[in-house]
């Protein structure tokens, strides 16, 4: 089993959509206006064999700690794995890669 790590495609985003949906129980009307409004340049998604079995948004945001400035940080959101790909360390993976890219790009705080 090896798992592969990446932002999705435009062409992902119905497969994501639907373990969000699994995970959410999200209904597949939401399908349409999620898929119109999504950043998938803030997405991660777990592929194993092109399918997609997992996936989390790493959303760039700020932290004001009584400063004017803000510190970057990012935002870790909508974390799902399909039920059958559980406890096999998906998330794990997701959630490192997430942590990596977040660093990457200077992000001081994760929450």
């Amino acid at each position: 089993m090896s798992i592969e790590i990446r932002a999705p495609e435009p062409d992902d985003l119905g497969a994501v959509f639907d373990v969000r949906a699994q995970a959410f129980a999200v209904p597949d009307s939401d399908r349409q206006p999620w898929i119109g409004r999504v950043d998938p340049a803030t997405m991660l998604t777990a592929f194993c064999d092109g399918a997609v079995v997992g996936s989390l948004n790493a959303i760039p945001m700020g932290q004001w700690f009584g400063g004017a400035d803000a510190l970057p940080m990012g935002g870790i959101a909508t974390v799902v794995v399909r039920p059958e790909w559980r406890g096999q360390g998906v998330g794990a993976q997701l959630l490192a890669a997430a942590l990596e890219r977040m660093h990457a790009r200077g992000d001081a705080v994760s929450t």
